[in-house]
């Protein structure tokens, strides 16, 4: 079966902007460009390394950053949210003959292989699975057909919104909960919890 990864990622100079007063601009760069790094590293596969990852992003360092680790590197359309863009790089390897996508959160410090694979095992062909976020109501990854018309809902309570769409199309989709890809880091008090631990 033909499996993509995609991760989308708004830029390594402009994300996490909401850690603006706690770290400087360069410091922003570093951490995004290091957990980048760590996803890319966890998402790997055995065999074919990067080759089917897409990483999706409207910041030209983060595709920079892509193409040489690698993988696959995919301007975001004009003006486009992160919706959107992940519907243009759905569609990117769906005619490159994806049978499945995994959709895989750029920011995940504790992402492991180990951890992608026991969920990639833990999903049959045609299911699907949402990754669970920290609080358990935000999505941090998607494992789905690349076929299913689904809608991305990223965003607050994209947990619910994205289980309820699967369930009318049909699909009863695992609620995947994983420490190692559980943790993203969005704000100043989980950065700081992070710091701690990695020091």
């Amino acid at each position: 079966m033909s499996q993509w990864t995609i991760i989308p990622q708004r830029g390594l100079a402009g994300g996490k902007a909401r850690l603006a007063h706690v770290l400087g601009a360069r410091e922003r760069r570093a951490l995004n460009a290091h957990l980048l790094e760590r996803v890319l590293a966890a998402v790997a596969e055995p065999q074919a390394g990067l080759a089917r990852v897409v990483v999706a992003s409207a910041g030209e360092d983060t595709l920079e950053f892509a193409r040489a680790a690698g993988a696959w590197a995919l301007a975001d359309p004009p003006g486009a949210r992160l919706n959107e863009a992940l519907e243009a790089a759905r569609d990117l390897v769906r005619e490159r003959g994806a049978r499945s996508i995994l959709v895989m959160s750029a920011d995940l410090p504790h992402a492991t292989r180990a951890a992608v694979a026991d969920l990639r095992a833990a999903v049959p062909e045609g299911g699907a699975a949402i990754v669970a976020d920290k609080h358990g109501t935000g999505t941090n990854g998607l494992l789905l057909p690349a076929a299913l018309p689904l809608a991305f809902a990223f965003g607050t309570d994209s947990l619910a919104r994205h289980a309820k769409s699967l369930d009318a199309l049909g699909v009863r989709a695992l609620v995947w909960r994983a420490p190692a890809l559980a943790l993203d880091i969005d704000l100043p008090g989980e950065y700081a919890a992070w710091a701690r631990e990695a020091a």
